[in-house]
């Protein structure tokens, strides 16, 4: 019983505070209307989708330099292949995702 008095639920906007200015802080103020989070998902998720572009090389290559931050040499000792050959590779691939960004944002 005295724990069930102690519970007092409050509406989001109840008055919590002031701020430096004097206005009032409400509980819903301090709610985010929209995470960070999303917009990376969002991002990774375009571009996920934009590597069907790619060939299985090209995913390869950015797969180690970007996701695996390998650097460009150690990329190319991975798959076999020189720095300068990974480096047009990963060039490549770029413009590819690039172009292919471009026409889903149209």
């Amino acid at each position: 019983m005295e724990i069930s008095g102690s519970y007092h639920a409050l509406s989001i906007d109840s008055q919590i505070d002031t701020d430096t200015e004097g206005s009032q802080v409400t509980i819903l103020d301090m709610i985010p209307s929209r995470e960070d989070g999303y917009a990376e998902i969002d991002r990774t998720m375009l571009i996920e989708k934009a590597f069907v572009v790619l060939n299985e090389r090209e995913r390869e290559i950015l797969n180690y330099t970007f996701y695996q931050n390998m650097s460009q040499k150690e990329a190319g000792d991975k798959v076999g292949i020189s720095q300068m050959h990974v480096s047009r590779i990963q060039r490549r691939a770029l413009k590819k995702l690039k172009e292919a960004l471009q026409v889903d944002a149209h």
